[in-house]
């Protein structure tokens, strides 16, 4: 498959699966979820949220451009330790949401995890840190697929990090 078609291929992946026309954001982004829903919502988003490094080590460790390795390490370093946002680790904020919500930081992290959410973190470690398949299987799963799209906004303008804020 030439480039450009694996491209289209994969802007076209991306719009089918963006988040934003989940009904899961719909329903939080409307203010209509539950606490409960809100609760299982960072229990079982934290293990993926968590392991988003150790992806980006995995794609980053086997990139063969010198620039994009730099870009890589340097958004791995501001997601570990927020030292150059001064904003602190990314994902405490989802676990400081969790509180939030009711669910003590211990609980989202010690959480069993669910075969999907387990099936998952499986697929994303082996696309992204096999050295047996290319790189772009890692950077399609993981960095496009899942972290490549457009923040969730509604239509009012009302985003998941607003929600997240003022809950």
């Amino acid at each position: 498959m030439d480039s450009d078609r694996f491209v289209r291929l994969l802007d076209d992946m991306i719009y089918e699966r963006r988040k934003m026309t989940s009904p899961l954001y719909q329903t939080i982004l409307a203010g209509r979820a539950t606490q409960r829903l809100l609760q299982n919502f960072c229990i079982h988003r934290f293990p993926i949220k968590n392991l988003w490094t150790r992806n980006l080590m995995g794609v980053g460790s086997r990139l063969p451009d010198y620039d994009l390795r730099v870009e890589l390490v340097t958004n791995l370093y501001e997601e570990e330790t927020g030292a150059l946002t001064g904003g602190g680790r990314h994902v405490q904020t989802f676990l400081d949401f969790g509180e939030s919500v009711g669910v003590p930081q211990d609980v989202v992290v010690n959480a069993p995890l669910l075969p999907q959410t387990r099936r998952l973190l499986d697929h994303n470690l082996n696309a992204c840190g096999n050295t047996n398949v290319h790189f772009t299987e890692g950077v399609a799963s993981v960095l496009l697929l899942m972290e490549g799209q457009p923040p969730i906004v509604d239509r009012a303008g009302k985003s998941m990090l607003s929600v997240m804020r003022d809950v």
